[in-house]
């Protein structure tokens, strides 16, 4: 069965949304964006080059007009970043029956400008972790694009929606 708004844009509702070639639903930037604010606080996942291997981590972010924030203590993450800025930040969620991701690609940077400190400062973006990072990381959003899918049949048997949310 499918929804009566599948495959018509959100932020046009006259508008049909372009589709990929599985169809999911391709998000416009604006879609994107609106999902980056509605999550910013929350958690999201890296995807950083460490020691010439793909790792993915979970880290809590905020969104800023500059990009995406990230607040990291000293070690491999931060070390990995300096020696690879080119990353990759993903954000996903459940609306049943839909899913959606979006991903940022950009460059991760420590932040030294006093007046993104500033900002960054009063975000409220506190760690997942016990022990705070003291360094702010902001990533520029060179690229962002995301989709919107329906939850596949067999995602579907057996799992009710509570059991997939994070």
């Amino acid at each position: 069965m499918t929804s009566p708004t599948e495959g018509v844009s959100p932020e046009s509702p006259g508008k049909l949304a372009s589709l990929d070639q599985r169809g999911s639903s391709v998000l416009s930037l604006a879609e994107c964006h609106a999902l980056l604010r509605h999550t910013s606080g929350r958690y999201g996942r890296i995807g950083i080059n460490m020691n010439g291997a793909p790792v993915v981590l979970p880290l809590n972010f905020v969104l800023l007009d500059a990009g995406v924030l990230l607040r990291i203590g000293p070690g491999s993450t931060l070390d990995a970043i300096a020696d690879e800025p080119v990353v990759a930040f993903e954000i996903d969620g459940l609306d049943w029956p839909a899913a959606w991701s979006v991903l940022v690609q950009g460059i991760a940077s420590v932040m030294r400008d006093p007046l993104l400190l500033e900002q960054a400062e009063s975000s409220g973006l506190t760690p997942l972790v016990g022990e705070p990072g003291e360094v702010y990381v902001l990533i520029s959003m060179s690229a962002i694009s995301g989709r919107r899918f329906q939850v596949g049949p067999l995602a579907r048997s057996g799992v009710s929606a509570p059991d997939l949310e994070p």
